[in-house]
């Protein structure tokens, strides 16, 4: 509409940026939103920064409805901006959470299990990343929690350990939760004068036993 009525396209950028993630719980609006962004890039193609902003709301948006075939395609192709790094721990975060949901819905007991185990081995490349790389910590562009490696490694190695007790894996699931548990305890001690990521994170590490 504001394009249409000759609104000029940076004006409409600055807005779209800044309102964007207020529709995150709206699935069928954030589609739309992200329909909308792929126009919008066109009209604002001199415009490097706000290319790329848009990019990574688009790319946000596709994760947050589950279209995890276009995220994937958009980071193979490449995010403008991004790093190396970045990609190689997207990737297989995007990848793991469609195998996720590629589990949740498959009839066959079997190929729900290789599913799942598929999502661990996924999740598992994602922390392995992390371990490597030089970042210590991730803001959440909606909430605006910063994450430190060792929380974020904690959680994921508590899915891992989730997955596999799903799945029959005892063993490996306890060896994942012992993971958890030791970057859960080292997460708390980064976090302990932020009151706000404490909010989220001590219930997270109290369901694995560590206060």
């Amino acid at each position: 509409f504001l394009i249409d009525n000759n609104i000029p396209a940076d004006r409409v950028c600055m807005f779209y940026e800044d309102k964007f993630y207020n529709l995150s719980k709206n699935s069928s609006a954030m589609r739309k939103m992200c329909d909308f962004g792929r126009k919008l890039i066109a009209k604002c193609t001199s415009d490097t920064n706000t290319v790329n902003n848009i990019t990574l709301r688009i790319l946000d948006g596709a994760f947050i409805v589950g279209d995890y075939a276009s995220a994937i395609e958009m980071i193979e192709k490449g995010v403008p901006g991004k790093d190396k790094t970045w990609h190689e721990l997207t990737l297989p975060k995007v990848k793991a959470h469609w195998a996720m949901d590629r589990a949740m819905k498959e009839k066959d007991e079997e190929k729900r299990k290789g599913e799942f185990d598929q999502a661990a081995s996924y999740f598992r490349d994602f922390m392995n990343v992390w371990l490597k790389s030089d970042q210590q910590e991730e803001v959440d562009p909606v909430s605006g929690i910063c994450y430190s490696k060792e929380w974020i490694l904690g959680y994921n190695a508590g899915r891992i350990g989730k997955i596999y007790l799903q799945i029959g894996k005892g063993d490996e699931a306890i060896k994942a939760f012992n993971e958890a548990r030791d970057y859960y305890r080292r997460a708390l001690k980064i976090a302990e004068n932020d009151e706000e990521a404490l909010k989220i994170l001590k219930p997270e590490a109290a369901a694995f036993g560590v206060k």
